[in-house]
């Protein structure tokens, strides 16, 4: 009796799948749909993961490298050493690069459990522009990047890197909470 419950179950399915591409055929929803995926959708070949240091941007760096086994992609994890002023810049801006380098290269290297190719890369510059202007000039698919590093309150003032990524990218962004 319980086997043919779950046949009947997966025939009820299957038929209410059945209804759903016809109605969305009848409206002529597949044509628009199908027509700009031509078999590429949510192929990933090229993954962009920022990284700042904080708990999130570790955890995004982990969903990239997962994403990125599973469709055989290659991730860049990029750091941004935001503009300073330039009477400290010329003090500083050594020992900010030499510590971003090192922050990528330990989380590349904790990232070798995914058997995936890894660059790293470290820019200057606005954050959230740079990062998309890094996605668009080297034609990424993807942008996994972490929430709010910030505090509440600070990242409502400030504005938050995510979300200017989230308006501005040339691709997909993936926030990871």
């Amino acid at each position: 009796m319980k086997y043919f419950e779950i046949e009947k179950e997966q025939v009820f399915v299957f038929l209410i799948s059945i209804c759903f591409k016809i109605h969305f055929k009848h409206l002529g929803v597949e044509d628009r749909v199908r027509p700009s995926c031509k078999g590429s959708c949510l192929m990933y070949k090229k993954i962009l993961v920022p990284i700042d240091g904080s708990g999130k941007s570790l955890l995004a760096a982990c969903h990239g490298a997962e994403l990125a086994s599973n469709f055989g992609a290659s991730v860049t994890l990029i750091h941004v050493i935001p503009v300073l002023p330039l009477d400290v810049r010329g003090m500083v801006i050594n020992q900010f690069r030499a510590e971003a380098k090192e922050l990528l290269k330990k989380v590349a290297r904790d990232l070798d459990r995914f058997n995936v190719s890894i660059d790293i890369k470290v820019k200057t510059g606005k954050t959230a522009e740079s990062i998309c202007r890094i996605a668009r000039k080297h034609k990424y698919d993807l942008i996994v990047i972490g929430s709010r590093g910030l505090s509440e309150v600070k990242g409502y003032l400030l504005g938050s890197v995510s979300n200017a990524v989230t308006i501005h990218a040339p691709c997909p962004v993936l926030i990871i909470r």
